[in-house]
Formats: structure tokens, sequence, C-alpha cells
């Protein structure tokens, strides 16, 4: 796994608590990227190029973000990209709520593959819940409130949520030329705990039979159940990303959606080009027409 740890920071929840629940009542920009998800999932911009709190668009490159209006009432928040973050290669910084929901599995940034510097991605998490997990190719672990990971964006990864209780993550962009993630940080005290990482039981014959049978149900209505719940999966059980995607191909092979199940997962992992979007809805809406 190539996702790791850098550190972690001691957060004064007195300061941080106000500015979460002022987050939680501002409107978060449209959704662009609802493809990707069930549940709960919002993107609140404190910073980026165009300082828009309503512009959430990923640009890559060495452009400096500017604070938007919901950053500079965020002082707690400002405060600490300032001080533990190297703020001269900063792109983008959004505070990203999970609820009662679950990331699919995905690679980010594939559109801007070998163009420029790298972009890399920090997390620092503000917030978490009991069953608030990350993931990357076979591995799922757990970020506790207050860690600095380096998260590897560019390898098929995904998060869930299945508490009530807001995950909040505070991401950060950076353009980068190379080297050590550490760079990018500054004054992150040392884990006191080791990383949690979930051990997940095989599939079982009987679970195996199951996902078999999904075939007979596969249809664009319940595309979104069937990858959400491959997705809950690789989570709960010893499946790899690779494996639920390859089952998610299986079960539709036969479908009349074949194709477009393809198309999803060449969107999702392999390629797509800059603002190319999925459309799920479009397909029930022509089952259903």
């Amino acid at each position: 796994m190539l996702s790791r740890r850098l550190g972690v920071i001691d957060l004064d929840e007195a300061k941080l608590a106000p500015e979460l629940e002022l987050i939680l009542a501002s409107n978060p920009p449209p959704e662009v990227y609802s493809e990707y998800k069930t549940g709960t999932f919002r993107t609140y911009i404190l910073r980026n190029p165009s300082g828009d709190a309503n512009d959430s668009t990923f640009l890559a490159g060495q452009i400096q973000a500017q604070p938007t209006a919901l950053g500079l009432t965020t002082a707690y928040i400002s405060s600490l990209i300032d001080r533990h973050f190297d703020v001269g290669r900063l792109i983008m910084a959004r505070v990203n709520l999970l609820l009662d929901g679950l990331i699919y599995p995905h690679r980010d940034l594939v559109e801007f593959e070998g163009e420029g510097p790298q972009t890399v991605r920090l997390h620092l998490m503000l917030q978490t819940s009991p069953n608030s997990l990350h993931s990357e190719e076979q591995e799922v672990f757990k970020i506790d409130a207050g860690a600095v990971w380096y998260l590897n964006v560019n390898a098929p990864h995904s998060a869930v949520n299945w508490d009530n209780e807001a995950r909040l993550s505070l991401v950060l962009d950076f353009h980068f030329e190379g080297g050590d993630f550490e760079r990018l940080t500054r004054a992150l005290g040392a884990p006191a705990e080791p990383v949690r990482m979930i051990r997940r039981p095989a599939l079982s014959a009987a679970e195996h039979q199951s996902l078999e049978s999904l075939a007979a149900i596969a249809s664009a209505a319940t595309l979104p159940e069937v990858i959400g719940l491959l997705t809950k999966l690789h989570f709960t059980r010893r499946m790899g990303i690779d494996e639920c995607l390859q089952w998610l191909a299986r079960i539709y092979e036969n479908a009349p959606e074949a194709a477009e199940v393809k198309r999803l997962v060449r969107f999702l992992v392999q390629a797509r080009e800059p603002g190319e979007r999925f459309h799920m809805a479009k397909s029930v809406s022509r089952e259903m027409a």
C-alpha cells in the first residue's frame, strides 16, 4: 500500500467544533461527482484558484489557491493549513462530508496523467465515526481524527461511512515535482498508535453463489445497488478493488447494459477525458420509458 500516515495534529476541539458546524450549515457547491457515490457526500471549498466557494472544479498545475468566502470564516482550520502545510504549492483545500454512504472504487486525476508536475493529495481527518473506513486496492484501513495521510489517489481506492455521524476530512491538493511527501508538511506530531488495518474474511461459498445469482436481476435500474453492494463487500470481505470490478462486469456480461458497465469501469479506474461524466440516472430513465 502506497498510502501512508505522515503524522498527527493535536486538534483543538473547542475551536474546531463551531467551525465544522458553520461549514455544515453553509450551502455546498453543486455536485460534480455524483456518479462516484451513494448516500451523502458533499464538498465545501475553503481555497481554490478562483476564490469562488461554488467552484469545485479541480485544476492541475502550479496554480496558487485563494481563500473563498467560506475559507475566510474558518479561521482555526485556516490556521491549521498555514501552520502545517506548504501553502505555496497548494492548489485546493476543501472539507469533504461523508455520511451514511460510500464512494465507489475509482482512481482520481486519471484525466491529468502525464500533464506537468505531480499532484499530491493529503488528508487531515477532522472528525470521524466508528464505521468510517478507507481503502487502497486490497487493503482497508482506519484514519483517526487528527491524522495526516498521504492518500495515493492514482491507485484504485474507496471510502465508506456507515454511520449517521459525519465523517469530515480536510482534503489538500498540491502540485509537487517529486521527493518525500513530508516536504509538504510542517510540525506534525508522532503517532501514538499504529495504523489500524482492517482484517476481513474471505467470501464464503454461499456468498460467492449469491453474487453469481445477481445476474438474474442485472439491469440499468439496479446498477447503483449492485455496485454499492460490491463496494460494501470490498470493505467487509477479502475482496480487492480489481476483484470487485471484475464481479461487476461478470454480473452484467449477458445483460443489455454490458457495454455500459464496461464504460463505467473504464470511467472509474482506467481513463477519462477532462470534464467527462457518467450519468447512471439516464440509463435508468431509458429503461423506464
